[in-house]
């Protein structure tokens, strides 16, 4: 059976995601699709994704943080900022934002976290 994946958030037509899931399930041969949805209620919508039996979800803005306080379990970085960007099938929920950041800092060759400014108050702007 085709395995489903989303994207849930408010706005989510722009997001370049669902193309991207579907090069690399082609490319690794997955029977899988990526999907956006817009989605205004959180509980309903996770609810709605435990029925159908979602292989799992990607979380952008605004619901982050509303996200992190249905999950059954958060990872280490996911449970110190209160905010979730990925959601497993078991409903175990990440947050891959810090290790973005760092990444993305070390390949610009700032190995040392200088101050810094940060714009933006949501879960990505709490890495």
């Amino acid at each position: 059976m085709r395995a489903l994946y989303v994207l849930l958030g408010d706005p989510v037509a722009h997001s370049r995601s669902p193309k991207i899931f579907a090069r690399a399930f082609s490319l690794l041969g997955l029977d899988a699709v990526y999907a956006p949805c817009r989605v205004t209620d959180v509980p309903a919508a996770i609810h709605g994704l435990r029925a159908l039996g979602a292989a799992g979800f990607n979380v952008t803005v605004p619901h982050k943080e509303a996200v992190a306080k249905l999950c059954g379990k958060l990872d280490a970085p996911a449970a110190r900022m209160g905010a979730v960007n990925c959601v497993d099938a078991a409903f175990t929920g990440y947050n891959t934002d810090v290790a973005g950041l760092l990444r993305a800092l070390e390949d610009l060759g700032k190995a040392t976290l200088a101050p810094s400014v940060v714009l933006g108050a949501g879960g990505a702007a709490r890495a």
